[in-house]
């Protein structure tokens, strides 16, 4: 994979070519949750803690206890960043 970027990049000026963001988020959606979420003094802080990943999700993965001590941070809100279903998991978490 190092030696791909010969293939999309022959000079300085081939980076200019390219837009600077590939994904762009939509701005209405941004504004709502910035509201939603805005609390004087929290800090925002998204999580992801496990992965589906046969090969190596296992040295990738937490469970939510394990992420107690992180989850006790004063003045900060986590989202859920998680790509699969774990409404279950949570509730037992919070219980």
């Amino acid at each position: 994979m190092g030696s791909l970027g010969k293939f999309f990049r022959n000079s300085i000026q081939d980076f200019d070519t390219h837009p600077l963001a590939y994904l762009k988020a939509d701005q209405r959606e941004v504004d709502s949750l910035k509201k939603e979420l805005k609390k004087e003094g929290f800090k925002v802080c998204g999580i992801s803690w496990k992965s589906n990943n046969k090969e190596i999700g296992e040295a990738k993965t937490l469970s939510l206890t394990q992420l107690l001590p992180i989850l006790s941070i004063p003045n900060t809100i986590f989202i859920d960043l998680q790509y699969d279903d774990n409404l279950e998991e949570k509730e037992k978490f919070f219980k």
